[in-house]
């Protein structure tokens, strides 16, 4: 008993030689989160040499840096990096595996699995943390505020069970309301939030961009929503023979998208409205024919 006590005791010190972790490992669309890769110091290790990968397809990196720090009488290397996801769902971030001596087994840490939920309100995308300390400044005016954040969660709520509701049928099971029909629903309840301002644009725009994810893969039985904009776009270029959507429309609107959401372009209110009615357009135009609904 005493040799199993002081085996476990050893292989628990050699498991904590490398350890990895994330301030947070549920977030919304648009914060930001820290992974860390801490590395035990000694004698024999003086300095870590390991390098964090890069997520290009899943994360904008925003900062990252490697410091050495003293606990408790022990030297650590610290290496971390700040990341935003721009993917919806579960990302894994992959273990990260080093040699301390040659002919020795390598340390490993395990892996860590993220979920990334559709934002649902503009200031935990501009904050970029779950937890806002000090006092806020809310726009003018409060009442419009009050109103529109609360019908933009029911609607990304209505558009989650939509999508949910789809999936746990079998495709030859029709949804209850077509997708045309959802999704102008959706545009609608969306309009009625007209507002000036490039915040609340930028809040448009990402409901803009579930909403025409949403009916897309409701209209054309893909998994739109789960897709980056350069995957939907690639999608929609190769299978454009079976999908009736005019690619040099849709093709600027994504764009146009992404750059007020993720590179914090300014836009007014008349470009908020356009962006409306593109989106109003593309639903419009691909809308199934009589004999195609039935």
């Amino acid at each position: 008993m005493l040799i199993a006590a002081v085996m476990m005791a050893f292989n628990a010190m050699a498991m904590e030689r490398i350890s990895s972790s994330a301030d947070m490992t549920s977030l919304y669309l648009g914060e930001a989160l820290t992974w860390q890769v801490q590395v035990q110091l000694d004698d024999v290790l003086t300095e870590s040499t390991i390098v964090l990968p890069s997520f290009p397809s899943e994360f904008i990196e925003l900062d990252r840096g490697v410091e050495i720090l003293t606990r408790d009488g022990v030297r650590v290397s610290r290496h971390w990096v700040k990341l935003r996801p721009i993917t919806l769902g579960g990302i894994t971030l992959p273990s990260i595996e080093m040699l301390v001596e040659q002919g020795s087994e390598p340390h490993q840490t395990s892996p860590l699995f993220l979920e990334v939920l559709p934002r649902l309100s503009d200031e935990q995308m501009q904050a970029g943390l779950r937890d806002i300390k000090g006092p806020t400044v809310t726009p003018e005016p409060v009442s419009w505020l009050l109103l529109a954040l609360p019908i933009a969660a029911m609607l990304l709520g209505w558009l989650g069970w939509f999508v949910w509701r789809r999936r746990r049928h079998h495709e030859d099971v029709e949804p209850e309301t077509p997708p045309y029909e959802v999704a102008m629903a959706a545009l609608d309840a969306l309009d009625r939030l007209a507002s000036e301002g490039s915040d609340l644009v930028q809040t448009r725009a990402f409901e803009l961009t579930a909403i025409i994810k949403s009916y897309l893969e409701g209209r054309y039985t893909f998994n739109a929503t789960d897709m980056t904009s350069e995957e939907l776009l690639r999608h929609l270029r190769k299978d454009g023979g079976s999908v009736t959507l005019d690619l040099t429309a849709v093709t600027p609107f994504i764009e146009e998208t992404d750059a007020i959401k993720y590179a914090a372009v300014h836009a007014s209110a008349a470009q908020a409205n356009s962006l409306m009615e593109r989106a109003t357009d593309l639903v419009v135009s691909t809308k199934p024919d009589e004999d195609e609904a039935c």
